[in-house]
């Protein structure tokens, strides 16, 4: 029976059509204007194809790195406002290789010039200023001026020194006994600490060189009489490099040598002594076998004054590791912590540590910069950095923390003075710029030295029997 609500004359649900009923007639019940139930529906005119991904950006859609369509802003001074732009690259902040204001096209400086809040200035602020004749030339600061130092014949000549180099008062003689074949200076709180070494005496026996050191006050008085730097080695010893720094925060001073000797064997003997003291003592800190040969003058010693103590970095120049160490000391000179080596196979000759108040940052040129900082109160390394080497082998004179950067006094194998500046990690703030066109030849790192006041940065050169001061921008 069909169910109750069914009409009575509807056919059963499987009974066939009618005999004249069309096969693509609508159901009874469709809208006479419908589409066919299997018809296409028009699809909106912004709509994507049938098969198009949901994510799929419109077919007119730029790539996403097409140039000019990225939302990536441009570099302008508005997205870069302490760099230069590289395209549409900030560079922040600007150097040396690239320089330039904020917005502007970086671009290179010339090698006599340096980058400095995104221009290009010389290096050099003024003239040379001749000072005096002789060669070795060293210099320290003292307050807004500097002391020089130099050799003058076989003695060793003090004179004080403006900001622009001019000479302040009359210069000082030290004599020696015999002929001086090193010396360095250093301002210190007691005044100024005055070293070099005399050459060895033939007659009436052969004996070692002698190394000595005396005070005087910041106005060239001598202070008391010069003092002997014992040493226990052979009659044949050889001081070959003379370094001295203020140390302790600047408390007392450090002679600090290298030496040729032949006594425990052929080699190299490191040692230092502190000064002013009632009886100098020395403390032999490395010895290194290197054979017969002497290994000349070229510098291999670096000290940072620490506020309490100092740190000492060297070249050993030892087979078959070529290490440089670096080592921690308090003020009285007992070593406190020591890293064997900074970088293996350092034969390169560039090496100089410098403090900037919070860490120590070994700087060494071996074919390329290898640097690394270092915690002065145990000597815990950093991550080594590497980078550039644009010279070729050169020597490291000095060094100095210019913040907020580090500043390394170069020379190359013609002779020729550089500077290259550090930011904090040993990163290369550009290529070194050329300061001085030395007519002299190679002077084996011997031929200039840096200092800084608040200021300037010193700079006093040996070129051709001539000594100059250049005063270079801060």
């Amino acid at each position: 029976a069909p169910p109750p609500d069914a009409r009575l004359d509807a056919p059963p649900p499987d009974a066939a059509p009618p005999p004249d009923a069309r096969l693509d007639a609508p159901a009874p019940d469709a809208r006479a204007d419908a589409p066919p139930l299997d018809a296409p529906v028009d699809a909106p005119a912004d709509a994507p194809p049938p098969d198009a991904r949901a994510d799929a950006p419109p077919p007119d859609a730029a790539p996403a790195d097409a140039p000019g369509q990225s939302d990536a802003p441009l570099c302008s001074a508005l997205s870069c406002p302490s760099g230069c732009c590289a395209g549409n690259a900030c560079v922040n902040p600007p150097s040396n290789a690239q320089c330039g204001v904020p917005g502007a096209a970086c671009a290179p400086c010339p090698m006599s010039q340096r980058c400095t809040a995104g221009v290009c200035v010389p290096e050099v602020c003024g003239a040379a200023a001749v000072v005096g004749s002789g060669d070795l030339p060293r210099l320290t600061a003292d307050g807004d001026h500097f002391v020089a130092a130099w050799r003058a014949g076989a003695h060793v000549v003090l004179q004080r020194l403006g900001a622009n180099g001019a000479p302040a008062g009359a210069s000082v003689t030290q004599a020696t006994t015999r002929p001086a074949l090193l010396l360095d200076v250093a301002r210190y709180q007691g005044g100024l600490g005055l070293a070099w070494v005399e050459s060895r005496p033939t007659s009436p026996t052969y004996g070692p060189t002698s190394s000595y050191a005396r005070t005087y006050s910041t106005d060239l008085v001598a202070q008391g009489s010069p003092q002997l730097l014992p040493t226990s080695g052979s009659n044949w010893d050889q001081s070959e490099e003379l370094r001295v720094a203020a140390v302790g925060g600047g408390a007392s001073f450090i002679v600090a040598e290298r030496i040729f000797t032949d006594s425990p064997g052929y080699g190299q003997r490191y040692r230092f002594g502190l000064f002013p003291a009632a009886s100098p003592a020395s403390h032999e800190f490395d010895f290194v076998g290197t054979g017969s040969q002497s290994q000349g003058a070229e510098p291999r010693i670096s000290v940072a004054d620490l506020p309490a103590g100092f740190a000492l970095s060297w070249l050993t120049r030892k087979d078959p590791s070529y290490n440089t160490p670096i080592a921690g000391f308090d003020a009285a000179g007992a070593q406190l912590w020591r890293v064997p080596t900074v970088y293996q196979f350092a034969i390169g000759k560039a090496q100089s540590v410098t403090y900037d108040g919070t860490d120590l940052l070994s700087l060494h040129h071996w074919g390329s910069w290898r640097n690394r900082s270092f915690d002065p109160a145990n000597g815990s390394a950093g991550s080594l950095l590497t980078t550039l080497a644009y010279l070729d082998w050169p020597r490291a004179s000095n060094a100095a923390y210019v913040g907020p950067y580090h500043l390394q006094l170069l020379e190359n194998s013609d002779g020729d003075l550089y500077t290259a500046r550090f930011d904090a990690t040993g990163a290369l703030l550009g290529p070194p710029t050329l300061i001085v066109n030395r007519a002299g030849g190679d002077c084996s790192g011997q031929c200039a030295r840096v200092a800084v006041t608040a200021t300037t940065i010193g700079l006093l050169y040996a070129d051709g029997g001539t000594i100059a001061f250049l005063a270079l921008c801060r």
